[in-house]
């Protein structure tokens, strides 16, 4: 074979090896595409499902928040607001009827019933309904719709007034203030059975020391009987040493009363022995009677 056709047969099989290489690499590309598409594809669809149930979501969650701002009415931001009179619930609100809260002394439209709310950073808390009374170009005053509670203030700052309150919102306020009645129920039904009980021990008191004083006595009184001076106890003791001295009198009486008693018995005895000697000397027989033992009675 001449050496062009060498040459040539060695660059078609060179060629073909590069060929099979560059084919096999190729389709490995084609293939690994074709993989990152198909996960693409998956992908999508995935998020078109999530973009599809996120947007529904998103929906019902702007509806609910509609029908939430629509049943809380409009709003006003009130600075420097503060209690004028917390006794009767009479506060001053920061905002007036240039900026729509009331209605100036002129005008003959009715003014609103508003809530009070005090804003403390970004947590709220809720004062009350109020009633404007009346209203001036950069405050308006307004008193509780309800009495106050028993030490009750307000706390000055800055208050959101609000012209409506959703219905259950209101419902709830509506329980809190049954609890509040029946709790306050509880605490004068609580105070005045202290406040008895009170008076009962002062009662107790009294007569304890009443009892004392007529136990103890008080020397210090002087339109008094002496037992009301010295007092039962001292009185008792007195009566008690003086039946004790009366005793002892009586124990010596007894004492002094056996002594001469037996001296008196051994007295006749002796006077009867000399009877009989005399008559045993004078020859007289007398009637013999024994002496009477001691402690006995003497015979007649």
């Amino acid at each position: 074979m001449h050496v062009l056709g060498k040459v040539l047969i060695f660059l078609l099989a060179a060629g073909a090896i590069a060929a099979i290489l560059l084919t096999t690499m190729a389709l490995d590309v084609r293939t690994h595409w074709l993989q990152q598409v198909a996960q693409a594809r998956e992908e999508y669809a995935q998020i078109e499902r999530d973009l599809i149930s996120e947007r529904y979501k998103h929906r019902n969650a702007q509806e609910a928040l509609d029908r939430v701002k629509l049943g809380w009415g409009n709003v006003w931001m009130a600075p420097n607001s503060r209690p004028v009179n917390p006794a009767t619930g009479t506060v001053s609100i920061g905002q007036g009827f240039q900026q729509g809260l009331g209605q100036p002394a002129a005008a003959r439209a009715p003014n609103p019933t508003v809530y009070i709310f005090n804003v403390n950073g970004d947590q709220s808390e809720y004062l009350g309904e109020f009633r404007i009374q009346s209203a001036q170009p950069g405050s308006a005053d307004a008193v509780l719709s309800r009495r106050p509670w028993p030490g009750e203030n307000f706390p000055a700052g800055t208050w959101r007034v609000r012209e409506s309150v959703p219905f259950n919102y209101a419902a709830r306020f509506l329980d809190q203030y049954r609890m509040q009645i029946a709790a306050e129920a509880r605490l004068e039904r609580m105070r005045y059975d202290v406040t008895r009980r009170q008076e009962q021990l002062a009662a107790t008191q009294n007569l304890l020391q009443q009892r004392i004083y007529q136990l103890e006595g008080d020397p210090t009184l002087t339109d008094a009987s002496e037992l009301q001076r010295v007092g039962y106890v001292q009185a008792l003791r007195d009566g008690l040493a003086q039946r004790d001295a009366l005793l002892a009198k009586l124990h010596a009486l007894r004492v002094e009363r056996r002594l001469k008693y037996e001296s008196l018995v051994l007295i006749q005895q002796e006077n009867e022995e000399r009877l009989r000697r005399y008559t045993v000397q004078l020859g007289v027989q007398p009637e013999y009677s024994p002496p009477a033992a001691p402690g006995a009675p003497a015979s007649p």
